[in-house]
Order: C-alpha cells, then structure tokens, then sequence
C-alpha cells in the first residue's frame, strides 16, 4: 500500500513540472512564425540586401548617425536582467533576434537569427562608467567574456554609471573617439541569465545600478502581445512582441544584391551632389534670362517711347532726390532758430530773476534811513505840541489857580 502511495505521489509530482514547463514555454512566446515574417514585416522599413557572405541582411531606412542600442530607445531593468526598450515600431525584431554588422560600404546592418533575447549586447563596468557594444555575427555571450573576442573601440557606447537607465543617456554619451580610454578602465560584465538553455547577457547587477543612481531601481516583468509593433512599457512590465521563429527559409519580397546595392547608393550620392549644384546653376540661369529680357525690351522699344520712357525715369529720379534732400534742407532751417532760442532763454531769465539796479539804488538808501527815523517818529508821538501844551491846561494847574483866587 505504501509502495503506490509512493507511485503515486510521484507520479503527480512529474505531471506537475511537465505541466509547468509547458506553461512557462507558452508564457515566453506570443506566437510561432517562420523567418520570413521578418522579411515581410521589415521591408517597408528598409532594404534587403542578398550579401555572399551572410546572406539576407536588413539595411534600416534611418536618419544619419543611427547606432544599434543607441539610438531610439533606453534600457530597463527587468528579470531577465537589463532589456532594450526601442522606440521604432520594428524594434521588436533587430533588438531581439540576430546580430548587427558595421561595413563601410552597408553602414549599420542587421543579420537576422531565431533566437530571442532582451538584447544581444556584450557589458562593460568601471571607473564610474557603464558601457555596453553589440555583438557581432555568430558571437555568443559565453565567447563574448572570453579574451578571444575584440568589439571594435567605435561600437561602443560609454556613458556615466548614473545614467545608464536613464531615457535621456545619449546626452551624456562620451565621443567615440574616446572609448579607447574607458575600455582600459573598465571591466567586461560577465552576468547572465539562463532560460530554457538559452545564455543572455544581464549587464550591470541592480544593486551596483542602485549604488551609482542612489535610487531604487523597478524591475519589470516581460509581457507578450499578439501582433509586431512598438514596443512600450506600462505599469510593471514591458509589452513587446516576442514570437517563437523557427528556421524555415524564405525571401524578401524586394531584395537587390551587393554590387547593386553599391550602385545603387553611389547613383544616390551622386544625384544628391548634383542637385546642390543643379540647383545653384539654375538660379544662375534665372538672373541672367531677367538681364537680357530687360535688354531686349529696351533695344524693341522706339524712339519715342523711349525718350518717354527716359523722361519718366528721369522725373522719377529728380523726385527721390527732392524728397531725400527734404529734410536736410528743413533741418538747417530749424537749426538757427533752435540756437537764437538757447541763446535768448538765459538772457530772459537772468533779467527776471534780477532786479532792475535803478531801483535797488532806490530802496537801499530808504532800508538805511529806517533805523534813524524810528527814535524820532516815537518821540514826536510820546511829546505834545506846544500849542497844546497852552490851550489845555494840567489839571492840577486848574485846581491850584481856584485856590488862590
């Protein structure tokens, strides 16, 4: 009895992990799709190329300057390690899957591969620098820590460790020109991840991310959505398409070779050169059809008609000047008068503010007789006449005169 209790707890157990790994497969996966999905879905982003050496290649139809996990998109921290996220709405497909190539005569290109991944980049770390560079064609992450794998010094991409999730990091990206020097002070990161036996490259560990930034860094989780698009980031996870490619062949609906291609671009240059100086040549011809146009008219026209035509101008010409001379000419009338005026202003007011001398001498000699004639005008008040003193005798006088009589 014991023995198949035992059987069959095991049993259940086995049925358990198998169901759990398939759950997990299908979880990873959004869909199935062959390689040539790629070629289709692309091809109105860019241009295939049939290369002798790798094959289909995609070259991206983007602006001047383009780098591959550079431009266009930021990295964030999710549990596969860190991920890029692009802004382009085919960055679902070169950012995941295959390598990128740089030629002098493709420029960047991508080599398509049925291998998912958040990205296919090699780590650097050191001297309070992060940098990371893309894998070239047939590396793989374990080779990529190995010594014997060299990435060109301009494929790399160096920036402060502070800013390595940052969504604006390419505004303190270091010149290329300088990379030789980080790489000698940094180190290659040699985290990973594995999943269903495949190796990724995790970059930075979060805790070295959160020590740099003095933040706490949020990982997101990796969601699925059912159909090619940009891929976008909300709430706690990343939304990207993420099929399962097998590696059945296919062809680009459009595709040229390479010596085409070649062609076709040194065309390009060349029209576009040639149109700069197409059009200087043409606004060239231009001015000089309007000079002899003028000429012709003036050698068509007779003699009356001319003398007409002279005389007009002429007349035109004398009243420009009469108008030009206009102002000079009332600017030296006004010039005069506004010199009188400054002249005659202090004059003016010198006499107002100054008395006349003839009557200063008038009032001066009245201001020094004052003080003299004040002790007499007093006296004469205090003292009566004397025919007063005569007619109207003291009363004590009146009294002593009764008296007597």
């Amino acid at each position: 009895m014991k023995k198949v209790v035992k059987t069959i707890v095991a049993t259940v157990m086995i049925l358990s992990l198998v169901v759990a790994s398939v759950n997990n497969a299908k979880a990873q996966f959004s869909a199935s799709i062959s390689i040539q999905t790629f070629y289709s879905e692309l091809s109105p982003y860019g241009q295939w190329v049939d290369d002798p050496q790798y094959g289909y290649v995609w070259i991206p139809g983007v602006q001047r300057g383009f780098r591959p996990y550079y431009t266009g998109g930021h990295w964030v921290m999710t549990s596969y390690g860190l991920m890029w996220v692009s802004d382009y709405s085919w960055g679902w497909a070169p950012f995941h899957y295959g390598r990128w190539l740089y030629t002098s005569y493709y420029g960047w290109v991508w080599i398509p591969d049925t291998t998912w991944g958040p990205s296919w980049v090699t780590w650097r770390w050191g001297g309070d620098y992060c940098g990371w560079a893309p894998l070239g064609p047939g590396i793989s992450v374990n080779f990529a820590f190995g010594s014997g794998y060299s990435v060109p010094n301009d494929w790399w991409v160096f920036v402060p460790q502070r800013y390595c999730l940052s969504t604006s990091f390419y505004n303190y990206a270091a010149a290329p020109q300088s990379n030789i020097t980080y790489i000698r002070n940094t180190t290659i990161i040699n985290n990973t991840y594995v999943n269903n036996n495949v190796t990724y490259a995790a970059g930075p560990r979060i805790n070295d991310i959160q020590r740099a930034t003095g933040k706490n860094v949020a990982v997101y989780n990796v969601a699925n959505v059912g159909r090619p698009g940009k891929t976008s980031v909300q709430g706690n996870a990343v939304r990207i398409y993420r099929p399962q490619v097998t590696g059945a062949k296919g062809t680009p609906p459009a595709v040229v070779s390479k010596d085409q291609f070649l062609k076709n671009k040194t065309q390009h240059n060349a029209r576009v050169s040639g149109n700069n100086g197409h059009t200087q040549q043409i606004e060239k011809n231009r001015a000089a059809q309007r000079n002899n146009n003028i000429v012709e008219r003036n050698t068509q026209m007779n003699p009356r008609v001319q003398r007409a035509e002279q005389k007009n101008i002429s007349k035109a010409t004398e009243r420009r000047q009469q108008i030009n001379q206009q102002p000079q000419q009332m600017e030296r009338r006004q010039m005069p008068q506004q010199n009188n005026n400054r002249n005659v202003a202090p004059e003016r007011h010198q006499k107002i503010s100054q008395p006349p001398p003839q009557v200063e001498r008038r009032q001066m000699p009245q201001q020094k007789n004052n003080p003299n004639m004040m002790p007499e005008r007093r006296q004469q008040i205090s003292q009566p006449s004397p025919q007063q003193g005569q007619q109207q005798p003291k009363p004590g006088n009146r009294g002593k005169g009764k008296g007597n009589n």
